[in-house]
């Protein structure tokens, strides 16, 4: 395997959107003046420039290779690394969008990572209130020099009003409605956290002619014969639901024609005693095939004996085997201690679903922000460390989870599923057989049944540039989370194996 392929995250992540914005996109003509190409420019000072070309706001600065953009402050070794970020949100706030830089948004955190660089990350905020979506990620090497500095800002309009009519109680209800209706549940059988004040400005997300306004966000739980885990915007003012989106992934469906899952009776790393010893700390529930989640336990790291032989429960067992590979790809290759990075537990729960549903297991395998839960057979390599890798996004970039932000978390749960894959499983062996490589989901029905192809999006009807007729521009699943992925994970395959695509050659 080449040893390209272990990209950081953030270094993945600008990568993957450079390169599609250079081969989705056409290069730009030595005529052109205006910014509103879509394309990468380049700055007075060399920076790489990137506008949104429906508003003309700038949305990215990225420094050349080895380059890093000094600050407009000049000597910025006495400043504290938020103030040194500061400087590049004023210098190139207003490009933005921001009017007064200093007062328009907040810290929501800072992180170092092993190489020195630190990444600061910024809310929008108008008048106090969060706004929804709107983000800064500031970038810098260990001198306080620019990396690359990328988001969306909305423009708000100064007469928009955000006292809220409606009350919080008022706003969970309603969302508890919703939810119940959307999914068949009983309205007792969900909860709702703490709403908060929000503005929601949809032309963060998609092209509308819809005014920006106040919501209360509140996230509905539970659920008695399905799992609900929804993000409902409820207007303030009016009550009526601004948006609302599943947290949960609901990819792993049945295909319409009636197959049986692979029988699977080994794997090439070994039993799950190898887990022993404390590092990682992991469980294993079994639902019984009940919507009950944690349930009875199966093994974990210090009692691993439930799940060290794959005839007694193959399920528990690969859960645990591949909650194992998930951990270890991110210690080895990112130097991360877990999902948080701060240890965490990895408890997953298997055999989850209604008897009532026919047939009787539950196809799919969702991060609910806190566990891994796999319907009968769902605990495939791939999967696993895609959902798992869903928990990462939650506790790094906290990527929303709608429209293109929701397809650039999906991808990186793709990416890294299948890289965990390649690392770990039969996906990839020199000068053999390499036709499950770049595929999610295979060893489910086999490589013709696989989810989704990165090496090809096309194949499986999602696109892999955003000129692309299969890009999905659309509300359902999320602004087409699922689909709209492929653009990256396209991306992400020219960058590991190389490729000829729509004129370039990566290589």
């Amino acid at each position: 395997m080449r040893p390209s392929i272990f990209f950081n995250f953030f270094r993945l992540f600008v990568l993957a959107l450079l390169l599609s914005l250079s081969l989705t996109l056409p290069a730009p003509q030595a005529s052109e003046a205006s910014p509103l190409t879509g394309t990468l420019q380049q700055g007075e000072g060399g920076e790489q420039l990137a506008y949104d070309p429906d508003t003309g706001q700038l949305i990215f600065v990225g420094a050349l290779p080895g380059s890093p953009i000094p600050s407009p402050a000049g000597d910025v070794s006495a400043l504290s690394v938020e103030e040194q970020a500061m400087t590049f949100v004023a210098h190139y706030g207003p490009r933005f969008g921001l009017k007064q830089p200093a007062n328009e948004v907040r810290l929501k955190r800072v992180d170092t990572l092993e190489n020195g660089r630190r990444v600061v990350r910024y809310q929008q905020t108008y008048q106090g209130v969060p706004v929804f979506g709107g983000d800064l990620v500031v970038n810098m090497a260990d001198s306080g020099a620019l990396v690359a500095m990328a988001g969306k800002i909305a423009l708000l309009p100064s007469s928009l009003d955000v006292t809220p009519v409606l009350t919080a109680e008022d706003a969970i209800r309603k969302a508890k409605e919703l939810a119940a209706r959307l999914y068949g549940v009983s309205e007792d059988s969900l909860s709702a956290d703490e709403p908060g004040l929000w503005v929601y400005d949809e032309r963060l997300f998609t092209p509308t002619t819809l005014a920006p306004r106040a919501v209360w966000k509140v996230e509905v739980k539970g659920g008695d014969k399905q799992p609900v885990y929804e993000v409902v915007l409820v207007n303030a003012k009016t009550g009526g639901v601004a948006v609302h989106y599943t947290l949960l992934d609901r990819e792993w469906r049945l295909p319409k024609e009636s197959l049986q899952p692979l029988a699977r009776t080994s794997s090439p790393q070994g039993g799950v005693e190898a887990l022993a010893g404390g590092s990682p700390v992991w469980d294993v529930y079994d639902s019984e095939n009940t919507t009950t989640y944690p349930k009875t336990f199966v093994c974990s790291n210090s009692s691993p004996e439930g799940c060290d032989n794959v005839s007694d429960d193959r399920d528990a067992y690969y859960a645990a085997l591949y909650a194992r590979d998930t951990y270890l790809f991110y210690w080895e290759h990112h130097g991360r201690d877990s999902i948080d990075g701060a240890g965490m537990l990895i408890r997953s729960n298997v055999h989850y679903g209604d008897p009532s549903y026919s047939p009787n297991w539950y196809l799919n395998a969702f991060w609910d922000g806190n566990q891994m839960v796999y319907g009968d057979y769902l605990a495939l390599d791939d999967v696993v460390a895609h959902e798992l890798t869903h928990g990462v996004t939650q506790y790094t970039s906290d990527l929303i989870y709608l429209y293109q932000p929701g397809a650039i978390n999906e991808s990186l749960s793709d990416v890294w599923g299948e890289l965990i894959d390649l690392s770990y499983g039969n996906d990839y062996v020199p000068n053999s057989d390499t036709t499950a490589r770049w595929l999610l989901g295979e060893d489910l029905f086999g490589p013709a049944y696989a989810f989704r192809n990165m090496k090809n999006p096309p194949a499986k009807g999602d696109p892999d540039s955003m000129l692309s007729p299969l890009y999905y521009k659309g509300p359902l699943d999320n602004g087409g989370v699922h689909t709209n992925s492929g653009v990256n994970n396209k991306a992400a395959y020219l960058m590991t194996d190389g490729g000829t695509f729509n004129g370039y050659t990566v290589q």
